[in-house]
């Protein structure tokens, strides 16, 4: 069943964190972390219909039973077209660097830096995140998108899919801190921090909902969780006796204390 923020000693919901710029020159706010993850409903004895499954799931409707989704998410756009003067679009693959463990009630630093094709001239972008706790176990997830058109150079149809990495063009590279504090005080748990799977259409409706958590949540809920996707593939430990976490966690410092960086999406 699907839980949120709904009891303060559990959780407490806040105004989702956010930020906007540009690549030349970050322009923006940080809010206040937010809590929000789901644990995705789970039919019992059989369903009739999508919601009784869980993410990234459907009813069969001849077996009555959940199956999963038959969704391609080795691009957010296939074949990408050779020109384009505006899209958003999303984190597909890149490098997310955060700490591995964080003194409960700190704030787990995390960067971002997407991989894009070089074909793209990338201006404005924005990245939220959120996060959720039911006891010890809390969920996250964080999101960004650019805005772009081709360059001069026209794009070859898989410029939002699996190119090469040695063409990697990076940035903008976006740092954010996720809470680890509910109502009722410092969690002493685990946190699992996910760069989720979104395509160029989600993102394009995303942008003009941008403030609304929910319809941001509902597009992720679309498409199953992904091992290569779970940064790290392991969760932040939130103990109160590690120390405090720095104040940034960043490719220059990867391997710095509990400072590490992982390849998502590859």
């Amino acid at each position: 069943m699907s839980w949120f923020a709904s009891n303060p000693t559990s959780a407490r919901l806040l105004r989702p964190s956010h930020a906007w710029g540009l690549l030349t020159a970050f322009a923006g706010g940080l809010g206040l972390a937010s809590a929000l993850a789901s644990c995705a409903p789970v039919a019992q004895g059989g369903c009739d219909l999508d919601e009784q499954c869980g993410r990234g799931q459907m009813c069969d409707q001849d077996t009555n039973e959940c199956v999963d989704k038959d969704i391609d998410t080795t691009s957010t756009e296939s074949p990408a077209p050779a020109t384009f003067s505006s899209k958003q679009v999303p984190f597909h693959r890149g490098k997310v660097c955060t700490v591995t463990e964080v003194k409960a009630g700190g704030d787990i630093p995390v960067t971002i830096n997407p991989c894009y094709h070089p074909c793209l001239d990338k201006g404005a972008f924005k990245h939220k995140h959120y996060y959720e706790c039911l006891g010890s176990r809390c969920n996250a997830w964080a999101v960004m998108f650019v805005e772009a058109k081709n360059t001069p150079t026209t794009c070859p149809t898989d410029a939002f899919g699996q190119f090469d990495m040695a063409e990697c063009s990076w940035g903008p590279a976006v740092e954010l801190k996720i809470g680890t504090t509910i109502d009722s005080g410092p969690v002493t748990g685990t946190m699992h921090l996910e760069i989720p799977f979104l395509t160029n259409a989600d993102t394009a409706e995303i942008a003009t909902h941008f403030d609304d958590t929910d319809f941001i949540q509902s597009k992720i809920d679309q498409y199953p969780p992904q091992d290569n996707r779970w940064v790290g593939g392991m969760d932040i430990a939130m103990n109160a006796s590690a120390a405090e976490p720095p104040a940034s966690c960043n490719e220059s410092t990867d391997g710095m204390g509990t400072c590490k960086c992982f390849d998502v999406g590859f």
